[in-house]
This record gives C-alpha cells, sequence and structure tokens, in this order.
C-alpha cells in the first residue's frame, strides 16, 4: 500500500530499500521466461562452465573482426551467378581491397561486415559467407562509382577503382554513411521529395548524398550528384 503512504524522513532507509528491492525484481518474471527458453536451446549445464564474455562470443560472435576472419568468409566472383576467373584488373582491385581491410580498424571492419552482410560480429562456429564481385566501369567513370551491397545474398559489388587511395575513400564513405538495410520505402521516398523541386543541372553538380534501395529488400546504395 505504498501509494498511499506519505514518504517521512523516518522512513528513509526503509524507502530505499523497497525501492531498490522493486526494481531489481521486477522483471524476474520476464527474465524467468527468457532463461527457460535459453536453457532449451543451451542446456544449463553447459552454460553453468562459461564465463558470461564466453557466452556472448559463442551467441553473438567476437567483437573484434580481424581482416584473416573476414578472408576466412570471403570469396571472389566474376558475377552475381558465375564463377568464371577473374581478369587482371579485378584480380587488382581484390588485392587492393585487401590491403584497405588490412588497414582500417576494427571499427572500420564491423562496419564493412556490416555494410555486407547486415552484421557486425563474426560468430567462430558461424558458415555465413559473403562474396566480393569486382567489376569494371567505364574508363571515364570508374572513380565515380561507390560499392554496393546486397544483403540478401552477402555481395559486394566492388569497382575497379585507379588507385589504392580512391578505393579506401569509396569504400570507408560507403560503409560509414549507409548503415540502414530497413528502409526501402522511407530512402526512396525522401529521395524523390529531395530532388523533386531542382532543376538537372543543380542536381548533377550539388554534393548531395543519398541512400537509394530502390533496387530491391535488403541492396544498400550510395549515390552522390
Amino acid at each position: 500500500n505504498g501509494e498511499k503512504t506519505r514518504l517521512n524522513w523516518d522512513d528513509r532507509k526503509k524507502y530505499t530499500r523497497l525501492v531498490t528491492q522493486a526494481r531489481l525484481h521486477e522483471g524476474d518474471l520476464q527474465l524467468g521466461w527468457i532463461r527457460r527458453g535459453f536453457y532449451e536451446v543451451a542446456p544449463k549445464p553447459c552454460l553453468d562452465i562459461l564465463t558470461w564474455q564466453e557466452v556472448e562470443a559463442r551467441v553473438c560472435g567476437q567483437p573484434h573482426v580481424t581482416t584473416e576472419m573476414l578472408r576466412g568468409m570471403a570469396d571472389a566472383c566474376s558475377g552475381r551467378s558465375s564463377h568464371r576467373p577473374l581478369n587482371s584488373r579485378c584480380r587488382e582491385a581484390l588485392d587492393r581491397f585487401w590491403t584497405v581491410v588490412e588497414r582500417m580498424s576494427n571499427e572500420e571492419r564491423a562496419k564493412l561486415l556490416k555494410f555486407v552482410t547486415g552484421r557486425t560480429r563474426v560468430s567462430h562456429s558461424s558458415t555465413c559467407e559473403f562474396f566480393i564481385h569486382p567489376y569494371e566501369p567505364s574508363a571515364e567513370t570508374q572513380d565515380s562509382h561507390l560499392p554496393t551491397a546486397h544483403t540478401c545474398d552477402n555481395t559486394l559489388d566492388l569497382p575497379t577503382y585507379s588507385s589504392l587511395e580512391i578505393m579506401r575513400d569509396k569504400l570507408l564513405y560507403a560503409v560509414s554513411h549507409c548503415t540502414a538495410i530497413d528502409t526501402d520505402h522511407d530512402a526512396t521516398t525522401a529521395t524523390h521529395d529531395h530532388t523533386a523541386h531542382l532543376p538537372p543541372t543543380l542536381f548533377l553538380s550539388a554534393p548531395i548524398t543519398y541512400v537509394n534501395t530502390s533496387g530491391g529488400s535488403g541492396e544498400r546504395r550510395v549515390f552522390f550528384g
């Protein structure tokens, strides 16, 4: 009947104790059901020998994303449904890609993983893989393209940039500015609404950044005009 009891200075310690107890146990029912469901998947005797950090790593994956982890997941292809050998330019682009990844920070590699697969960690028992698809734009526009990720099948479309520095800049721009995968309708609508009043010449020259997901569910593209 605490809501009808007036709080006095003399009752402050009792009040503090009761509030603390109530807050610590207000989710007991929900946590009990979560625990019961968890034990149905992972037996309690197995969990008893693990620390919470070890359980987290097994369930969520390692928080540190290394180049070796990504190499172990990756496969290169000459097309989205093709396994023809890569030509020399595509092979060079692939080598540059791994050089860029090696020089990334852990946070940047996690962003790259999320950009391609929608996840930021790699589980040690995961069978998840992603595909790198180097492709050759026209020579006049090769350095104006940005990478495209298809999270539905974990594919990265990677242009054959003319230099390592340009590839690094484009990759970091894409993985840092395109972080959502569930905004197909909103992003497309926002793009149309934002550009409807602009003349073509202004749109082509203005440094405007867009996230365009009109290519279908799970496809992320970053454009700037």
